[in-house]
Parts: C-alpha cells; structure tokens; sequence
C-alpha cells in the first residue's frame, strides 16, 4: 500500500478510468460524479426508471458504463454516457443467467473494448461476459469467466490486462475483506467459457482500526467498531495504479465522519 486517501465528503462507492485517464466516482445511489484532470467536472444523474441501485462502474474510449441494479428482476442494463458532455448515449439491455444472482454489482470493459464482464452480489462461480455493442440494443453472451474457485459478494472487478482482473470481496468484518487475481487462460474472443484461476491476494483495509482512529464507546457497544464494506476496485491503464474502495460500518460512519477509503497501489519501479 502506497497511500491512504480518506474522504469525508462524498460515499464513493464505485469508480473506474477511462483509457485516457480520467476518473469516475459515483456517489451515493443516484449519481456519478465525474472528475478529469482539473477536477470535479460535475454529475450524472440516471434515469433509473425500473432500477434502484448503481453498481461499480467502469470506464473505456472516453465512455462511462454504469450497471444498473434491481434485486428482485432479471433484466438489467448497462446505461452508457460521454465523458466529455456527461450525456447518455445509450442503454445496452441484457438477462442474468439463471445461475446467477441478480444483485448486478459490477462491470468490467476489458481493454480491447470488445467485451463486458459482470457478476453478482452472492456466491459467484462463474463471471458472465457480453459482446460490447456501440449502439444501444441487448447483449448476448458468449460464455463465462468459469472460476477456479468460487467467490462471494464480489463488489467489482476490473481488468489490468486482457488475461487479468483484479476483485475486491466484501465480507463480514475488515478481516473478511479480500482482493482476489483471477488470470484467464486466455483473452475474452467470444468463441465460449473462459477458464479463470483465482489467487488469494489478502486483505484488504489492513489499517482500518488506525485510519478510524479512536470511535465513539457507542459504535462499539452496537458491533460496528470492526466492520468494514469493500466498494469497488480500479486499475488505471495509464499509471499503472490499483485503487481499492472501502468504508466503515454504517454507524460508526456517521459517528467519526469517514465516508470512504481509497488504498492506492502503486507499481513497483524499475530496478537500478
């Protein structure tokens, strides 16, 4: 862990790079705050329509993609929007498989941009992908990222090369928490399941007690001193740079006012 970036202002619980390098965050269930280069550049504000909730975002070739959740149907829809004016392009529509939860949490545009990766919230064994469409329209999916072991409660994942993701779990304690690397056996093509090998990367939020500090005697007393909830994750192409995406327990996050913790990764240099 390179640096700590703690925000008091906002509950990011998403965000993602778009190939040149600029920063998406959504805050709250509603909106999307979008940030360039010189800073907070303003909002995007989902027609939900049937949805309810926002997942972990990703970004590609200055386009936004933003999973749109609704616990209780299977019809889903990425909704994507233009960097550069924040407007809504399109929607792409799509059915989760039978198999999987539909608790929609993430996506994940891989680099060639062909492709969208995605999972749900519960026990996932499989990751579903999408061939990318630059229209709106429904997407068919080829196959599954088949894991080699399952996960569960996956908040995001996010490509770092076109045989590589990174995922971040969110589980039932700080010390539950965990970063995953799933290699591919082979890049996304489209000609059916891919095998994915999931390797244990640890923990995440390892100083989560020092960043919280000293929290109120009530936020113990109600068994919140010790929770954390993993967000999302983002690879930054440009850099090179992993962040990680978490808060405090409900309550305790009201008491100390921390709303969101950035983990930021960065590479190791070259040797001399």
């Amino acid at each position: 862990i390179n640096s700590y970036t703690v925000s008091s202002v906002s509950a990011g619980l998403g965000m993602g790079h778009d190939s040149s390098g600029s920063y998406f965050a959504r805050s709250g269930l509603a909106d999307v705050e979008v940030h360039s280069s010189g800073g907070y550049t303003g909002s995007i504000f989902p027609n939900s329509g049937a949805y309810n909730h926002i997942g972990d975002v990703d970004g590609h070739g200055g386009k936004l993609y933003v999973p749109m959740q609704r616990d209780d149907i299977r019809e889903k829809a990425f909704f994507v929007y233009d960097f550069a004016s924040r407007s809504k392009l399109y929607e792409l529509t799509y059915a989760v498989p039978g198999w999987d939860d539909t608790r929609n949490g993430w996506v994940g545009v891989d680099p060639t941009g062909a492709y969208l990766a995605g999972g749900g919230f519960g026990y996932d064994g499989h990751f579903p992908y999408y061939v990318n469409r630059s229209s709106g329209g429904s997407l068919t999916s080829p196959g599954s990222i088949v894991l080699s072991q399952g996960l569960s409660n996956v908040q995001g994942c996010d490509f770092v090369s076109g045989t590589q993701l990174i995922c971040v779990q969110d589980g039932s304690g700080y010390a539950d928490n965990h970063a995953y690397r799933v290699d591919l056996a082979r890049p996304l093509d489209g000609a059916g399941n891919v095998y994915g090998t999931v390797t244990d990367m640890g923990q995440v939020a390892l100083d989560f007690p020092t960043i919280l500090g000293s929290p109120p005697a009530w936020c113990d007393s109600e068994g919140e001193k010790n929770k954390a909830e993993t967000e999302a994750v983002d690879y930054n192409q440009a850099t090179g740079e992993l962040i990680i995406q978490w808060y405090p327990g409900h309550s305790c996050n009201v008491g100390i006012s921390i709303e969101s913790v950035y983990e930021r990764f960065l590479p190791d240099p070259p040797p001399p």
